[in-house]
């Protein structure tokens, strides 16, 4: 028993907290716990004990993390529930992370964790919380997975799958402040001013990987991403970043502000614009903090693997002016030079006519030996857009699934 207490305290717990993971440890008692832990209350299909079994878990767990802390790689479930808010109250695991995570003088563990990968529960809730099962994306706040682990001195990347946002609202990050330098979010359908706070939150980042997909929605437009948001923020990583890979569809999505009585044209998704109608200060200050960055394709200087649909590679080359007549050679004389890897998704001759000749010179560069792209995938045979799992098919073959597809950082843990 001095022993576990030893290693309880160890962990950095004490006083109730001491008491309550050896009381869960132990088993000492059957019953319900009655205001003991913040943890018994849930839905009415009576979720307590199921939450005892979580707890158990999580003690036993950050024990084991601080008797190991040369841990370089964790894979986990998410450390809290998904499906009722916490109100400031945190389960052990999650508690642990955060102390770690914000003073490694006070809990000196996990420091030399490297990749971090998040798994989420099979089950998800629709947009109005009458159905829950594994159709629909689950809802959590990635940003708070973030504030577990970004700042521990080793780490690199964090992974998770089959997430959208849950509607309460965003913590807000330090920008610039995160170690993490590889984000992996797929089969997932985040908001894009979700997405541009964890970019912006990256001190460095050279990886970013962000699809849509085998999960469904009732909301046509959720996790599609704004091109002048989204470019906007992934400037501030020119000179860092390697690795891109974005797929959100079909089409970026533009804000439609139409019903605001402004006469504003929506066309130019110019969300700052948007934000400062509607008098979100917060956000607005966010957006502001970047949206005077410039630049196109051709600035990411160490840039080796881009795959985008097609309209943001022509939005990143031309901008919000478009394809204008004497400018079709722009897009190959935008190719970074360190550019090894291009894949095309939606490209599709005629199918929007001002798209082929750039796409055109491209080709003929690249066929040439004129240019450093060693593959270029997507021109000659259609590589179709990701698009949400439709809800009312049931085809299970469509749905991402941990248990049958792994997770995004398989390869390297």
């Amino acid at each position: 028993m001095e022993l576990i207490r030893a290693h309880v305290q160890r962990a950095g717990f004490s006083s109730s907290w001491e008491d309550i993971i050896l009381e869960m440890l132990m088993q000492k008692k059957t019953g319900d716990w009655e205001g003991e832990h913040p943890y018994v209350d849930g839905p009415d299909f009576s979720r307590t004990n199921s939450q005892r079994g979580v707890f158990i878990a999580q003690a036993l767990a950050t024990i084991l993390i601080s008797v190991a802390p040369s841990l370089l790689s964790l894979a986990m479930m998410l450390p809290w529930a998904t499906w009722s808010s916490r109100d400031g109250e945190y389960y052990p695991l999650e508690q642990f992370l955060l102390e770690a995570n914000s003073s490694s003088a006070a809990k000196p563990y996990l420091q030399d964790l490297r990749e971090v990968y998040i798994m989420t529960d099979e089950c998800g809730y629709d947009e109005y919380e009458e159905t829950i099962d594994d159709r629909y994306y689950v809802r959590t706040d990635f940003l708070d997975c973030f504030r577990m682990f970004d700042k521990l001195s080793s780490i690199e990347s964090l992974g998770i799958d089959g997430i959208t946002d849950d509607d309460e609202d965003e913590p807000i990050i330090e920008e610039a402040a995160s170690k993490l330098t590889k984000l992996h979010v797929n089969h997932s359908a985040l908001d894009d001013i979700c997405l541009a706070r964890a970019i912006s939150a990256c001190k460095s980042l050279k990886e970013l990987q962000y699809s849509i997909g085998g999960r469904g929605t009732l909301s046509d437009d959720k996790g599609h991403l704004n091109n002048k948001t989204f470019s906007k923020t992934i400037l501030k990583h020119k000179n860092s970043l390697e690795v891109l890979d974005i797929d959100s569809g079909k089409d970026f999505y533009y804000h439609n502000i139409s019903d605001i009585d402004t006469g504003y044209d929506n066309e130019g998704g110019d969300q700052l614009r948007l934000y400062r109608l509607v008098g979100e200060t917060e956000t607005t200050g966010f957006l502001s903090s970047f949206w005077d960055n410039h630049g196109s394709l051709k600035d990411f200087s160490n840039l080796k693997s881009l795959s985008l649909g097609i309209g943001l590679l022509m939005y990143l080359v031309y901008g919000e002016n478009g394809i204008r007549d004497g400018t079709e050679s722009k897009l190959v004389d935008s190719i970074p030079k360190n550019l090894e890897y291009l894949c095309v998704r939606g490209y599709q001759r005629a199918e929007v006519p001002k798209h082929d000749a750039p796409i055109d010179v491209l080709m003929g560069a690249f066929n040439s030996g004129s240019l450093g792209l060693k593959e270029i995938w997507g021109i000659e045979t259609v590589i179709p857009f990701t698009n949400h799992y439709d809800v009312y098919n049931n085809r299970k073959s469509d749905r991402w699934c941990l248990q049958s597809s792994g997770y995004s950082l398989q390869e390297q843990l």
